[in-house]
């Protein structure tokens, strides 16, 4: 020990001394049955060793303490309390020794203070919460780093600590885990950062607590983060901007023509403005009410989240540009009386024309043509009236027993008030959460929304119900995931108003360069390098990825108890997806002098099992906006027949596949189940689409399921038998299920009543003559 003092001596001016502090907790709980409350904090700085004396353990506990006992010392040092008597009890314990650690870059030896603070609420104390004790550790922080004289700079001579906890805190019966990525606890506090500081603090006028932190991460990156209520709202990393995308362009890039957007962002709306305003459809952005508090102080210490300088023709502040509007929705008002103030839409008028003239396969030629809604002006927002293209619901990260306005986003209320503002097209997008776990309940302010009004449809006996009093009815909710988004909230809500529209058919499109056609030819030009890319994350594939959900929304759901047993999607198709026993490939091709080919099975298949479930793979599929560019491409231009030919193909061969994430036509492309004849008879009906796969137990389609929406290219072509199968038999079908909805397709109807049951015709001419190499 004399050697390294005698050489430390020598070289004072290369010392760096280095402080540690300590706080031990064993447990945090906020109830009132709790005997105490504490957290732990470490603490270190290094700093350029001077003449001045190096601060002693009692004038460090001084200052941290202010009324201090005469200190408990033994050989490991000593133990300083405030005095006796007051609720709150902080302890310091610490002693001066020289540190086994060398500095590299001198080779000397460092001085270091240990320090034990402990923060301890008595049973007796007035109620405080994690927050507040907390702020006291944060503030000792400051303390230490002036005592010590530690410049808070991002310099090899901050101060690098820690604050961490024992167990959980439990709120209002409420258990929280501050284990969350994105909570202040786990990106800041308890982070062993090369340097952190907080640049201010503000408590609104909402009593939201908002905080702008400073930052080094671990790769060496500077960082500037905004936390509300010690969660993460913002921050200057990649994945505050990855968050945005996901959130914004999905809508923008599948909605016809999107003008009119609502926007409800609580704390901060300017990452998602930033990549609004980036389409030159844009008219008006409403954005409800976002705290301005917050929101200022983002945009002072954060003005990169505002900036929107490299658009052409916008202003410079995105929050500046003047088609965006701050507005403020209360309670009140939305369960009041607002007849006055929203107007309802008033449905869509139906302008499907049939045709009436022409042979049989003209007229059905022409109904699949119109099978599809178009989507005209009147399904669109119109100027001036409070209605919307796109709603973004931003909901906060909170904890249900400290802010109800998650809950309220999710109310049944809130959507009946956010109903009468949608269009046919409309489409909600609500970010909340991450993607669900096993472990998920089924009871939460987002789990709830989903069950209750896209699955609990109808009436069900001997089972809990979630529904409310609603007066709203949306016809569909997608979940999807962007795991870039994290620490952020990862899961995304795409809500349809109305099945069958143009905007649901733009979101499933299957050729994943539409989306990256339609961000080119959408976006407003910008002053940039024309090469870069004008998202950082979101593009064609991406959006692919996000047509299909995770496969844990498929497990959670078919997990969750109720639905396990009510939805043959979980207990029936999921079940029996990989047992060989069920599917059943034994088939074989006959010759009949009337029905030309044939099907016949070549084994026994029991009812409910599947056929040739091999016709899934050897399929071709074209969504809903191909089907429509082929039938305009093949009328524009008469003269190319191949292409009314290749149109001629699909509907004789083919068959509407519509289920709730993939809709259009799919044709057998190289399975024996293209042979499958028309069932004239019902007694003749012995195979038929997996409707227990659609449905629920009584007959009712969900809007969400997510077995359906993940494995639709199974879903919507599989076969099921109907009937007890024996080898032998003819596998027949009744064709109307070629078609989603018969009303759209009277001709249709015509030609199998008249032309294939009574004249014997079908779409493909029967030969005269049998092939070879098909048995007699």
């Amino acid at each position: 020990m004399g050697g390294r003092t005698n050489k430390l001596n020598t070289k004072l001016m290369a010392i760096l001394v280095a402080t540690t502090v300590f706080a031990r907790i064993n447990s945090v709980c906020c109830t009132s049955s709790s005997s105490s409350s504490s957290q732990q904090l470490l603490y270190s700085a290094h700093i350029p060793f001077t003449t001045d004396p190096v601060p002693s353990t009692a004038t460090i506990a001084a200052k941290l303490l202010h009324d201090v006992e005469s200190p408990h010392c033994w050989n490991s040092g000593c133990l300083y309390t405030n005095k006796e008597g007051s609720s709150v009890l902080l302890t310091v314990h610490g002693g001066v020794r020289v540190s086994d650690d060398v500095d590299t870059e001198n080779t000397m030896p460092l001085l270091s203070i240990t320090l034990d603070v402990t923060y301890i609420q008595s049973e007796s104390a007035e109620e405080l919460n994690y927050y507040d004790i907390t702020e006291v550790l944060v503030d000792a922080v400051s303390t230490i780093d002036e005592a010590m004289g530690v410049t808070n700079t991002n310099s090899a001579s901050a101060s690098q600590w820690s604050i961490h906890k024992r167990g959980r805190i439990i709120i209002d019966e409420s258990v929280l885990s501050l284990s969350d990525n994105a909570s202040l606890y786990s990106m800041i506090l308890s982070a062993e950062l090369p340097y952190k500081h907080r640049i201010t603090s503000i408590r609104t006028k909402n009593q939201d607590k908002a905080e702008i932190w400073e930052y080094v991460t671990s790769e060496g990156q500077h960082a500037t983060a905004l936390f509300v209520n010690d969660v993460l709202e913002a921050s200057t990393e990649p994945s505050t901007q990855i968050h945005a995308e996901a959130m914004v362009h999905p809508a923008m890039v599948s909605h016809t023509q999107p003008t009119q957007i609502l926007l409800v962002s609580y704390y901060n709306a300017l990452p998602f403005l930033q990549q609004i305003l980036k389409y030159e459809s844009i008219t008006r952005v409403r954005v409800l009410n976002t705290d301005m508090e917050v929101l200022s102080l983002a945009k002072k210490f954060m003005p990169d989240l505002d900036d929107c300088t490299s658009l052409i023709g916008i202003a410079d502040e995105c929050s500046q540009d003047e088609r965006v509007v701050f507005d403020t929705v209360t309670d009140w008002e939305v369960s009041g009386n607002y007849d006055d103030e929203e107007e309802e839409d008033e449905g869509v008028e139906e302008t499907r024309k049939y045709a009436t003239e022409g042979n049989i396969f003209e007229r059905m030629t022409e109904d699949a043509h119109h099978a599809y809604h178009e989507a005209t002006p009147g399904d669109m927002a119109q100027p001036g009236a409070n209605q919307y293209d796109i709603i973004y619901l931003d909901v906060p990260v909170v904890h249900p027993a400290m802010d109800k306005n998650a809950e309220w986003l999710f109310s049944a209320e809130f959507h009946s008030w956010l109903y009468r503002m949608c269009t046919h097209e409309t489409m909600i997008v609500i970010n909340s959460g991450h993607a669900p776990s096993v472990d998920t309940p089924g009871t939460g302010p987002r789990e709830h929304f989903m069950l209750s009004h896209f699955v609990d449809v109808g009436e069900h006996e001997n089972e809990t119900h979630y529904s409310d009093g609603v007066d709203f009815e949306y016809s569909m909710v997608h979940p999807y995931d962007e795991e870039f988004a994290k620490p952020k909230q990862s899961s995304f809500l795409c809500v349809f108003v109305e099945d069958h529209t143009e905007s649901a058919s733009r979101f499933f499109r299957s050729n994943n360069a539409n989306f990256d056609t339609d961000l080119r030819a959408r976006l407003v030009m910008r002053r940039d390098e024309l090469l870069k890319s004008p998202t950082i994350n979101y593009d064609g594939p991406v959006h692919q990825r996000y047509s299909r959900p995770l496969r844990a929304w498929e497990t959670w759901f078919c997990n969750f108890e109720e639905n396990a047993d009510r939805f043959g999607a979980c207990s029936h198709f999921l079940f029996n997806l990989f047992n060989p026993a069920f599917h059943h490939e034994g088939t074989e091709v006959r010759w009949d002098p009337d029905a030309g080919r044939c099907l016949y099975s070549k084994v026994d298949i029991p009812k409910g099992h599947y056929v040739a479930t091999s016709d899934v793979v050897n399929s071709w599929f074209m969504d809903v906006t191909e089907w429509k560019a082929l039938n305009k491409f093949a009328n524009d231009f008469p003269s190319a027949t191949m292409y009314r030919d290749l149109i001629d193909t699909m509907l004789a061969y083919g068959y509407e596949s519509d289920n709730l994430s993939k809709a259009g036509w799919a044709m057998s492309t190289s399975s024996n189940n293209t042979f499958t004849n028309h069932a004239c008879h019902d007694d003749e009906k012995n195979t038929g689409p997996a409707l227990r796969v659609y449905h629920d137990e009584n007959g009712n389609e969900p809007g969400f399921l997510p077995p359906l929406q993940r494995r639709p290219e199974i879903t919507g072509i599989i076969t099921m038998a109907l009937l007890d199968i024996k080898a032998g038999d003819e596998i027949k079908m009744d064709y109307r299920d070629f078609r989603t909805d018969m009303q759209h397709h009277p001709n249709f109807e015509d030609f199998l009543s008249n032309s294939v049951c009574k004249e014997k015709n079908g779409f493909v001419p029967v030969e005269n003559k049998k092939p070879s190499h098909i048995e007699f």
